[in-house]
């Protein structure tokens, strides 16, 4: 499965680190957000 899909096993290291989800989720969030607003 890691020579498969090397990408996807990186991902959740990426974004486990304090600094990086911090900064990530909450923009995550706006996008989301923001994409539910668009469309109703």
């Amino acid at each position: 499965m890691k020579d498969e899909e090397p990408h996807f096993f990186k991902v959740p290291v990426f974004v486990n680190r304090p600094s990086v989800s911090a900064v990530f989720w909450p923009f995550a969030l706006l996008f989301f957000l923001s994409g539910v607003l668009m469309n109703q």
